[in-house]
This record gives C-alpha cells, sequence and structure tokens, in this order.
C-alpha cells in the first residue's frame, strides 16, 4: 500500500489538493466503483465533480451519501446532487443529541487496485480546494491481503450505508425528500443561509471591539491566500480574482537607511526610496486587481512619507479613503477591505485605516485632518481660564476665527469623543481641586488630565467626593 499526505493550503509547497487528486482519478479506467460519504455538500463541488464525471467512463458506478447537519448542506447542493441522476442518499439522525454525522470518506475500488482517500475534507469547494486541510491518499493493491482489510474494514464499520443502503437513517435523494426538508428549515437555500451568517455576523462585529481586532490579528496573522493553492484556481483567471477580491492580508514596511522596504504576507520585497515610488506606483495603476494592495500600500506610503519615518502622529497629512480611491482609482469598498488589516512597522503594529482622516478641514488653501483639530481643542481647554473654562460655542468660535469651517456639533462631537468634560463640569473639578491642591498646584498638562470621565470616578472613590 501507497501513502501519501495531501496537505492543501497551509504553505505554497502544498499544491496536490483533494480535488487534483480526484480529477486523477477519475481519469483512471481501472476504477469500476466511486463512493463518496461527506459530511457536508455544497452545490460548487457538485459542479466540479459533475465535469471529472464527464471524463470517466461511463460504466463507473457512483455513489454519495451527505450529511445535512448544522444546516451547511443546502437545498441547491442536493438540487444539484439529484440532477447528476446516480445513487445518491441523505443520511440524518436527531438522537443522540449533540452527535452529527462527520465522515469524509472518497473510495474507488477495481478489480485490480482501488484507492482511497480520507480526511478532514468534505464534498464542499473549501473542502475539496482551499480549505486548510489534511488527508491520506491511500494507493491499495487488491492483491496483497493486507490492503484488501482496509477495504473490508470500512465496508463493514459502514455496513447499510456502503453496502445495500438499509440503513434506517439512510434516505434516497429524491425531490419530495428535498421538499420536505427545506419546508421543516432541516435545509436552508444559500439565501437563507447567508443571511443567516450575515446576521450572526453582525452580531460577532458588535461584540468584537478595535482592540480586539488588533489583538487577534497580532496573534494570529493573517494567511496569504497564495498558500491555498487549487486546480480551480488554475484553470480560470476569473476564479483567482474572485477568491483574491477578500484575502486576509498583513503589510509589512522596514526602514533600511533613507529607503523603505514593503512585503506583503511575508512575501516580494520590494525597496521603496523617493526616487522610485511613483514609477513602482505606475507601474500597477492599470487595473490590475492582484495588485491593488500594493498599490494602496504605495499611494499612503508616498502622501504620508515623513509619517512612516519614525511615526510621528504629527505628521500625519489629511487623507480621506475616499480621496485615496480617486487617487489610484480603484474603488473605495475595495481599499476599505485593504485598509483594515495589518501593518507592521518599526514603530509598532497598528490596523493601516487608523491614519487615515475621517474628515478633512480647510483652512485658505491649506487641508487639516481631525487629529489636528482635536489637538487645537486640548490646546484650547489646556489654557483656558480656570475660573471661567470655554464652552463648546467659544471653542467653536476659537476654530472659527483661526479659519476653519467647522460646525459647534463637530467640536462637541471630538471633545466627547476624547472624553473631555463640558465646560460646567471642568469648572466645578478645577474648585475642588484647587481647594485640595493649594500648596502644591497642578501644571496644565497635569490638570489637563484630570478633565476626564475616568479621572473624576478615580478622585470620587477614592476621596468619596460628591457634587461634582
Amino acid at each position: 500500500m501507497e501513502v501519501e499526505f495531501l496537505g492543501q493550503g497551509y504553505n505554497q509547497n502544498s499544491t496536490k489538493t483533494v480535488e487534483s487528486t480526484l480529477e486523477t482519478l477519475f481519469n483512471d479506467s481501472h476504477f469500476d466503483k466511486f463512493t463518496c460519504i461527506s459530511a457536508f455538500t455544497s452545490e460548487k463541488a457538485i459542479k466540479t465533480l459533475e465535469g471529472f464525471f464527464g471524463k470517466t467512463k461511463s460504466s463507473l458506478k457512483k455513489t454519495i451519501v451527505t450529511g445535512i447537519h448544522n444546516k451547511v448542506t443546502t437545498k441547491e447542493a442536493l438540487d444539484k446532487l439529484l440532477k447528476l441522476d446516480i445513487n445518491s442518499y441523505v443520511y440524518f439522525f436527531i438522537e443522540p443529541y449533540g452527535s452529527v454525522f462527520h465522515p469524509k470518506i472518497y473510495l474507488f475500488e477495481g478489480k485490480e487496485k482501488s484507492a482511497l482517500i480520507l480526511g478532514s475534507s468534505n464534498l464542499t469547494s473549501g473542502g475539496l480546494s482551499s480549505n486548510v486541510e489534511a488527508s491520506l491518499f491511500l494507493k491499495i493493491d487488491n492483491s496483497i491481503e493486507a490492503d484488501k482489510k482496509l477495504i473490508d474494514a470500512i465496508q463493514s464499520h459502514y455496513t447499510g450505508i456502503l453496502s445495500k443502503g438499509t440503513n434506517k437513517n439512510l434516505c434516497k435523494l429524491e425531490q419530495p425528500l428535498i421538499d420536505g426538508l427545506v419546508n421543516h428549515k432541516l435545509v436552508y437555500t444559500i439565501a437563507e443561509r447567508d443571511e443567516k451568517k450575515e446576521k450572526e455576523r453582525k452580531e460577532e462585529k458588535n461584540e468584537v471591539d478595535d482592540d480586539t481586532k488588533d489583538y487577534i490579528r497580532r496573534l494570529f496573522p493573517p494567511l496569504s491566500k497564495s498558500n491555498f493553492e487549487s486546480s480551480s484556481n488554475q484553470k480560470g483567471k476569473g476564479t483567482k480574482k474572485e477568491n483574491l477580491q477578500n484575502e486576509p492580508i498583513q503589510f509589512f514596511l522596514k526602514k533600511s537607511g533613507d529607503d523603505f522596504i514593503l512585503s506583503i504576507n511575508g512575501s516580494d520585497d520590494t525597496v521603496i526610496n523617493k526616487n522610485n515610488i511613483q514609477i513602482l506606483i505606475d507601474e500597477l495603476m492599470p487595473k490590475h486587481t492582484i495588485g491593488v494592495p500594493k498599490l494602496v500600500m504605495l499611494a499612503i506610503l508616498q502622501h504620508q512619507w515623513e509619517y512612516f519615518q519614525k511615526g510621528d502622529e504629527g505628521k500625519l497629512k489629511p487623507l480621506t479613503q475616499k480621496r485615496l480611491a480617486k487617487i489610484i482609482d480603484r474603488d473605495n469598498g475595495r481599499i476599505s477591505h485593504i485598509v483594515d488589516n495589518l501593518i507592521e512597522t518599526h514603530f509598532g503594529e497598528f490596523i493601516l485605516g487608523k491614519i487615515f482622516s475621517e474628515h478633512i478641514f480647510k483652512k485658505g488653501n491649506e487641508e487639516f485632518s481631525r487629529e489636528h483639530i482635536e489637538e487645537l481643542i486640548k490646546g484650547f481647554i489646556e489654557a483656558e481660564p480656570r475660573k471661567e473654562p470655554l464652552d463648546d460655542d467659544a471653542l467653536t468660535i476659537n476654530l472659527q476665527t483661526d479659519g476653519f469651517d467647522i460646525k459647534r456639533r463637530t467640536v462637541v462631537k471630538y471633545r466627547a469623543e476624547m472624553e473631555i468634560l463640558n465646560s460646567n463640569q471642568r469648572r466645578r473639578l478645577y474648585i475642588l481641586i484647587e481647594k485640595e491642591n493649594k500648596n502644591n498646584p497642578y501644571t496644565d498638562e497635569q490638570l489637563f488630565e484630570f478633565i476626564k470621565p475616568k479621572s473624576i470616578q478615580m478622585i470620587i472613590k477614592t476621596r468619596e467626593l460628591k457634587g461634582i
């Protein structure tokens, strides 16, 4: 018996997938019977098998048994399987509760030899080609008794499924069965499944804050999509383009003297300096989807060159995602996905999107970011008279006097999001602090740290003060 490991998806060397192995086996005329038992089945995977069936000998007997637990197998998958006009069955049970039908077996039988794929790959497009999976491919010599015993053991274990289809939980796939499963919500349509997933995704998104996302990405960096080699991706550019649209990305930007070295997902090191950055951008400007992450990063680096030298946020220039999309002539939604990924630099790690401005404020011909406005607001408050703190109207007038076109509601929003108390709360706090520290007055910077709600709570708790 020859045993081969199929380790698709984990690294770029794992180019042999379950899908490509199945294609080879279906082209082998030595086999008389094919049996697949899978926990889950997808419409795309059935279409893939349908293509393989067209290349195999017509006398090959084909049987597929699929589970429907957890509503992964869809109505469309069952409809497509039914149209194949082969021996197809659904296996399902409710009790014992918590147990599911979960095997993944691909068995080819012939007179002289057999072949078996056992592992983690379901009969889904991901299981066959793009997921990180682990399977064993066994080439069996039927003339060797020890080899034949393995096939006998599998057939014995799954008696009633593999032999004559007599298991009580095994139902032959027919249209009334599909309709009944869908009507009783044991099987979803793709639309129903996607709607449920989207609802769960939104709920999960609300539960996971940005700090948690950053923590996860730092602890578990995203894998490069180039790891997931598959025969389907190699066949058509459209498929590869579609898969690359939503791949996880991690940027690495290192400093080397006056140059930067850019790497995306740990590969393709590119040396960048002020002399060649525009050339690199121009090379990627034609509409090539695969080059968009690199184009986005180059355009950001060119605009924020001074910032990336040392990570000084004071050097950040105003830049919105919408403006970047216009500069590089790409879809804003695609850019939004790209900049929602982690970048590792010589001064730390952060989500790339954090350097974008929420809004650009104009002052004459100059443009300023939200961060600049926030720094001005902080400065006004740090220097305000302690007996008459500046209210939001006064802060707005100060900014407008400086030449900024800004509304009062924007000032209120920024002050609140910086967790700075309003003027009345600050006035009462100043009085309290002055009484408590007559002999050791605070500097403006020290005092500024006290005018945030968290500091107020700390003071109330430790000194048991009221009325603030």
